[in-house]
């Protein structure tokens, strides 16, 4: 470079770019807003439609379902979706009082004691199905597998009903385990062996049940023994016909 030339660059004009640049871009930002804002309204629109068409979809399938799932008076897997499930303890029978006492349950039973009998408490629960067919119930049976024997009377921490029908005979010829349960048929007629407990399968457990063997008489252990217990539940529809049984303990 020649001498001179720096000094002469430096008194070169040189326009000011930036006051231009900043005007530009200030005059660009309130489109940009208004683009924003002018997409947000129909967006959210969509958001929502969307939110409502998915609503819409999901009531009406639950419509179609009938709301939750219920017992299925031909699904062979009812007992799962029941949920059925039984917690089962053997006790002396005059200490049935303090073992459900520890759960916060009152034995009002009203019966005297069996001396050297046994009780099996079970404790039963159950998924509340508010789908299940009208009139349909369950039917609890606590049997002893060690016998013939049939406990005795059978006592239930709520009001529900007791007894057997003897249309409830025919569950046997599909599960043989519940062939003592049947009605016993002799010359005078036919009689009930068994006491069950029926329960709605729209309510909701627990429901404590207390069945009681005696450690002598004709409906009594062997001496020395205790009972080997078996809790099934039939589910019955409104005409006392068993559609499926299952066994919850044993």
């Amino acid at each position: 470079m020649r001498p001179g030339a720096h000094a002469r660059l430096r008194q070169v004009p040189v326009p000011d770019l930036w006051p231009d640049i900043e005007r530009r871009i200030q005059g660009r930002r309130p489109q940009t807003v208004r683009s924003a804002l002018r997409y947000a309204g129909p967006v959210a629109a969509s958001l929502a439609l969307v939110a409502v068409l998915a609503w819409a979809l999901v009531s009406l399938n639950d419509g179609l379902r009938g709301g939750p799932p219920s017992v299925s008076l031909t699904d062979p897997n009812g007992a799962a979706i029941a949920g059925l499930h039984a917690d089962v303890r053997i006790v002396p029978d005059e200490k049935v009082s303090d073992v459900l006492a520890r759960d916060g349950v009152s034995y009002a039973s009203g019966f005297g004691p069996i001396p050297g009998g046994s009780s099996v408490v079970v404790r039963l629960d159950w998924t509340p199905q508010p789908s299940a067919p009208p009139g349909s119930s369950y039917v609890i049976v606590v049997l002893d597998k060690t016998g013939p024997q049939e406990p005795g009377p059978l006592w239930t921490s709520e009001p529900v009903t007791m007894g057997w029908d003897g249309r409830l005979d025919e569950v046997a010829t599909r599960y043989h385990w519940l062939t003592p349960a049947v009605d016993v048929c002799d010359d005078t007629g036919c009689h009930d062996v068994t006491t069950a407990a029926f329960v709605r399968p729209q309510d909701s457990g627990p429901l404590w049940i207390v069945a009681r063997f005696p450690d002598r008489g004709p409906n009594g252990l062997r001496a020395g023994s205790e009972p080997d217990p078996l809790v099934g539940v039939i589910f019955a529809d409104a005409d006392v016909d068993p559609v499926w049984a299952a066994r919850v303990y044993g």
